[in-house]
């Protein structure tokens, strides 16, 4: 028997922007012929799913250096985007990544919306999507996936961001 959880949004104020924030349990990075895809999941349930395990949030990253729009952003749905051009910075660190885009940029709060026969959550737990101007995600991962996720988003060279220790 399946229990429905609650389920909140998390924000915060990061340098008087608003952003939504969570903790990503589960770390991926792909390699694939145009480039890179990067993701990142708060995954529920049982470790014993492993990645069969249905997601809260998830952010990918789509990176592809020759490409035109180098890289793409998609923040819970496919609806919810961003192009590299909507950027104000991409900062990764050690102990997360953390995306703030332009003023006037459209990204919403909120999670993985699901039809409502298999959402794992209450109805109406939450108030509506609201518009947001940043995503913080914390994980942890081995050295080798870090340096990794480095390398695939340093192969952009872009003023806006910055990957350190």
């Amino acid at each position: 028997m399946t229990v429905l959880q609650a389920y909140r949004s998390q924000f915060a104020f990061h340098d008087g922007v608003v952003e939504q924030s969570f903790l990503a349990n589960f770390v991926a990075v792909e390699r694939e012929e145009a480039g890179w895809l990067i993701g990142f999941g708060d995954l529920l349930g049982d470790d014993a799913l492993g990645s069969m395990r249905p997601p809260i949030h998830s952010l990918l990253i789509h990176v592809d250096p020759e490409a035109l729009s180098p890289l793409s952003i998609e923040f819970n749905d496919q609806s919810n985007t961003c192009e590299d051009s909507e950027l104000e910075s991409l900062i990764l660190t050690r102990e997360g990544l953390r995306i703030r885009v332009k003023p006037g940029t459209e990204l919403w709060s909120g999670r993985v919306t699901y039809v409502p026969s298999i959402d794992p959550f209450l109805p109406d737990q939450d108030p509506q999507s609201q518009p947001i101007r940043g995503v913080h995600v914390t994980f942890a991962c081995v050295e080798s996936k870090y340096e990794e996720i480095g390398a695939a988003l340093a192969a952009i060279r872009a003023n806006w961001l910055h990957v350190g220790p």
